[in-house]
């Protein structure tokens, strides 16, 4: 994209982005007003009722978060297994001096 500065002062890529955001915001309200009606949601005995766009959305960040946290936890167990790694390989090399 290009940062030229237009006529009313505004990049171009300052007004692609301020359309995507008009466009973002106006399908997250069709959404909403399209999903309104209140469902009835149960799980592990709890009983919830809400708007279907609210337990949509709800469910997506759980999702999100879950995924973030296994991903931590993976990166975390590979980088401790280099660390053993690496510390195993220094001790090797220490002994053969």
């Amino acid at each position: 994209m290009s940062t030229e500065t237009t006529h009313t002062g505004m990049s171009t890529a300052r007004k692609a982005g301020v359309a995507a955001a008009v466009l973002v915001g106006a399908a997250a309200l069709i959404f909403i007003f399209q999903n309104s009606e209140e469902v009835n949601v149960e799980w592990l005995g709890l009983e919830i009722r809400a708007p279907l766009f609210l337990i949509m959305i709800l469910s997506g960040l759980t999702a999100v978060g879950l995924r973030d946290l296994i991903g931590w936890t993976l990166r975390r167990r590979r980088t401790m297994a280099e660390r053993r790694r690496t510390a195993a390989q220094t001790e090797v090399r220490g002994e053969d001096e």
